[in-house]
Parts: structure tokens; C-alpha cells; sequence
């Protein structure tokens, strides 16, 4: 597992920024957080590969923006294929 900075150009996409954040939190993070902090979250800085991990969405990307004010960040839901999930139901009238 390798602990050297990513670059992370600032034109990156938000797509790049997805896929380079997942494959960080996969070779660097997965293995050492799913088995004790499930339901949590974490904040993956794509630029240095750092990750700030909290209860709450917002407090772990608040940890990252004050650890790394000028990184990128991939927010992960811990043993959760995504950080949040949408639904919709027909209105009913």
C-alpha cells in the first residue's frame, strides 16, 4: 500500500475525481476502516491520499477542508457502495 501523494491537477473532472478518490479509499483505507467503523464516513483527499473519517458527512468533510484546504475530496460511506443513496415515489394526489 503505497503512502506517496497523488497529483491531482486542479482541472480534474468531477468523474476523475470519483475514480481516483474510490481506488485510494480501495488500496489505502478499505481494509483498515470497514471492519470497526461501518456507517461512518470518510473524506478521501485525491491530491495527497489522506483520509479524515467522522460520524457525519459533513464533520469528515469538514476535518478534510481544515487538514487540506486546497485538496479535492471523495466522500465514502464506510462498508456502503456510495455516501448516500436517492429514491423517489410517485406523488400522490
Amino acid at each position: 500500500m503505497s503512502t506517496e501523494p497523488i497529483s491531482a491537477p486542479p482541472s480534474m473532472t468531477t468523474e476523475e475525481i470519483a475514480l481516483l478518490g474510490r481506488k485510494l479509499y480501495d488500496e489505502r483505507h478499505r481494509e483498515s476502516l470497514e471492519e470497526k467503523h461501518r456507517g461512518k464516513f470518510v473524506a478521501v483527499d485525491v491530491t495527497t491520499g489522506e483520509a479524515y473519517m467522522a460520524e457525519h458527512s459533513e464533520e469528515a468533510l469538514e476535518k478534510a477542508y481544515n487538514g487540506s484546504s486546497e485538496g479535492f475530496f471523495y466522500l465514502v460511506r464506510i462498508g456502503f457502495p456510495a455516501a448516500f443513496s436517492l429514491s423517489s415515489s410517485p406523488l400522490h394526489g
